[in-house]
Parts: C-alpha cells; structure tokens; sequence
C-alpha cells in the first residue's frame, strides 16, 4: 500500500475523530437470540417496527416467560 493512501485515510479518521460522526444501534440481534434462547422466534410490529418475540402461549416484547420466571425464593444461608 502506498505511503499517500495510507496518509489519506489517516487523515479521513482524523477528521471523522475529530468531527464526529452517527452510529446506528439496533439491539435486534441481542433480542434475537434472547428470544430464540427462551423457545420464541424473531419477529416485529409491522405497524411500530418494534421487536416481538412470538412465543407458543403469547407474544412478548423481548423473551418468552416461563411459569416458574416470575416468582422468587429467598433461601437464607
């Protein structure tokens, strides 16, 4: 690769560094998996866009709950 390549995308990076530049997150993936891991499968409001994970009882917004997730024992050692 040529010095003046290399220098020019040096100072392409400088300027986006320096200057800012947008990043676009979307967490789809994550929830995805999330979803697909609690027995769902990837899906989205086709009016919102929004995330779903459409489970066998019901949709939910992220991950399918299971029976016993709600509820919570405290056993003191």
């Amino acid at each position: 690769m040529a010095f003046e390549e290399l220098s020019s995308r040096n100072e392409a990076l400088d300027v986006a560094l320096n200057e800012g530049f947008d990043v676009q997150y979307t967490s789809v993936i994550l929830n995805c998996s999330a979803c697909q891991n609690s027995g769902g499968r990837c899906g989205s409001n086709i009016t919102s866009l929004e995330f779903l994970c459409p489970c066998p009882d019901q949709l939910y917004p992220r991950m399918c709950l299971k029976p016993d997730a709600i509820s919570w024992q405290f056993h003191p050692s």
